[in-house]
């Protein structure tokens, strides 16, 4: 009956009354699984509910954002790790590291997207105990954010490259039974092939440790900082030291001009006024010189003076 669980009673095609039970209870159905039958009625006209269903035109899908046959299914990557009960220890430092920093809190969001395609390796429950915590490397070096490897993908020397850059190396035996057992840098896979909407999740038995982070990009960083602070430094001690020597010179040489060119402003009242030549104007206004010769002296040689009768 599609699963159906109604402790209701109706009509069925046949006229008879019934009712669908999909789990036992006491309290619906007397523990009974399948169809709780009344039997045929005679009475066609009693008030029971109806039932309205066709199996063969069913057609069930997954939502978008889910993955599955309809029937059953799986979310995105943190939605199905949070569905599975063995698996909580990794989720709860996966929710600390997010709300411990940005860079956690972007690697949550990486869990969440959609438009990727991942792989998460994550340790269970009895390999990651209570005590044991995982580090923000840690918790990165599980994802491969490159693309989905389904198990059969997981051959013996297969490389997979993490969030972080670092490597993780797939490897394989088989015991005296010919059983297979693969693992990733030494953890082995337990269950695999377990599907989110953005990628898949495969479990291991213990969890992974990420590499040490690169000392030369730390010291790089840290160098750079360095040099900018030093010459941010010392070009503020060149400009306060010139904004001094600047300032001091304009103040001296103001102090110099004032003490040469001192005028002693009560005294102006006190001197009496000088008489100062004007050479234009006493040119202008002084008579002319004298000749040096006498006009009514008579001269041998010149002519005589008009008007002037000689006796």
């Amino acid at each position: 009956m599609a699963k159906y669980h109604l402790c209701s009673a109706g009509w069925l095609e046949s006229g008879r009354v019934a009712y669908p039970t999909a789990y036992a209870s006491q309290n619906c159905g007397s523990g009974v699984v399948g169809i709780v039958d009344y039997g045929p009625r005679n009475n066609k006209s009693e008030m029971w509910d109806v039932f309205c269903y066709r199996m063969k035109d069913v057609n069930c899908t997954c939502k978008v954002g889910y993955v599955g046959d309809g029937f059953s299914c799986s979310g995105n990557l943190l939605q199905v790790l949070m569905s599975f009960p063995s698996l909580t220890n990794f989720l709860m430092g996966v929710l600390a590291y997010s709300n411990s920093s940005a860079r956690g809190r972007a690697f949550l969001k990486h869990l969440t997207d959609l438009s990727i395609r991942s792989t998460l390796f994550v340790p269970q429950n009895s390999g990651l105990g209570d005590n044991e915590t995982l580090s923000g490397r840690d918790i990165e070096h599980h994802f491969a954010n490159v693309s989905i490897f389904y198990y059969s993908d997981l051959v013996n020397g297969t490389i997979l490259r993490t969030r972080l850059g670092s490597q993780l190396l797939i490897t394989s035996s088989q015991d005296q039974g010919q059983l297979e057992t693969r693992f990733v840098d030494g953890r082995a896979i337990l269950q695999w092939d377990i599907f989110a909407s953005n990628g898949i999740i495969h479990v291991i038995s213990r969890p992974l440790k990420a590499p040490p982070a690169p000392v030369t990009a730390v010291h790089t960083g840290l160098g750079t900082g360095i040099f900018f602070a030093i010459t941010l430094v010392i070009g503020a001690v060149a400009l306060a030291a010139y904004s001094y020597f600047r300032l001091h010179r304009r103040t001296t040489g103001f102090q110099r001009f004032e003490s040469e060119e001192d005028i002693d402003v009560t005294a102006l009242g006190k001197r009496q006024p000088e008489n100062i030549s004007n050479p234009m104007y006493e040119s202008a206004t002084s008579a002319p010189p004298e000749p040096s010769y006498d006009p009514f002296t008579l001269s041998s040689k010149g002519p005589s003076a008009p008007g002037v009768r000689l006796t």
